[in-house]
């Protein structure tokens, strides 16, 4: 009876902690309020006239893409009257995107005009994070587990992350509750560990040998079966980055598109706030430059409607 009595003190004390964390989970961070906001924001586009955009990517996105300086120049260039939503979550890699497209894209009536990826090299790698709890709490389907499980051949272990984090989000954002935690008890503890990631992912890009590319061109094939036309912006990042040959090969053959914006005469390394983030005035000259590629490539290709 005892027994009994504490399993169920523990089940609703978790229960409580699940639904304070379900409902809170805006006031934790922005990056939770805007991947709230992701359905909208794409239903809404989709219900906008052409030329529909949309920017799918990561904080590279977020900082690197100013969206009124962006539909200024288009408008100035020539493409008048474009709508345009970006969806920037961040951590996010291009396996996080493909799921963003498969569940909240290809549900909508009409298509995205244009769809661009904002990358680094690090994005396009095999080796690029899968990112499990976020697919599980945020992007995936149950019914896309399977699919998930044969094309990334998860481990019995990350099986088992994947689904926790689809039941439990206490499970899923611990690591960004913790993280919250030390904020208050470490004045920009999470800018600070933001900053180190950074630069420990930038180089392990820079330290792969024998990088491949084989998922990315799989998942532009799951683009291209749903009539979508994706196109990867290679973003600037402070000390620049270089694109492996492999993945050299892979844009000359077609396999996917990219376009390369990683170095602009404008911008220099007083235009970034750490070492891959642009700051506003970066951002608005990169988006000047965006939107010249943009327009460019709308004189090349025929919108979708």
């Amino acid at each position: 009876m005892i027994k009994f009595r504490v399993l169920t003190i523990l089940v609703v004390m978790f229960l409580l902690l699940e639904s304070s964390i379900r409902l809170g989970s805006q006031l934790l961070s922005i990056d939770d309020a805007h991947i709230k906001s992701v359905p909208d924001l794409i239903s809404e586009l989709a219900e906008c006239k052409s030329p529909r955009i949309l920017f799918i990517g990561n904080s590279l996105t977020r900082e690197g893409v100013d969206l009124k300086e962006l539909k200024k120049e288009l408008d100035i260039a020539g493409l008048h009257d474009a709508n345009i939503a970006a969806v920037f979550p961040d951590d996010t890699t291009p396996i996080h995107w493909q799921y963003i497209v498969k569940n909240h894209v290809l549900v909508q009536a009409t298509k995205p005009d244009y769809i661009f990826m904002g990358v680094a090299g690090y994005n396009l790698v095999d080796t690029a994070p899968l990112g499990l709890r976020k697919l599980g709490c945020s992007w995936c389907k149950v019914a896309d587990f399977p699919e998930l499980i044969r094309d990334e051949d998860l481990t019995f272990d990350e099986i088992g992350e994947i689904i926790t984090s689809w039941i439990s989000w206490t499970f899923a954002k611990q690591d960004r509750i913790k993280k919250r935690i030390l904020d208050l008890i470490i004045p920009n503890f999470r800018d600070a560990f933001r900053r180190l990631s950074d630069m420990a992912t930038i180089s392990n890009d820079l330290s792969a040998s024998g990088p491949t590319y084989e998922k990315i061109i799989r998942y532009d094939q799951f683009y291209h079966s749903n009539s979508l036309e994706v196109h990867y912006l290679g973003m600037p990042i402070q000390r620049g980055w270089t694109i492996h040959p492999k993945l050299q090969q892979v844009i000359d053959e077609g396999e996917i598109k990219f376009i390369d914006m990683r170095d602009l005469p404008d911008l220099g390394e007083t235009h970034f706030k750490d070492s891959i983030h642009l700051t506003p005035e970066g951002a608005r000259i990169f988006s000047k430059h965006l939107a010249k590629a943009i327009v460019l490539l709308s004189l090349a290709m025929k919108p979708v409607d």
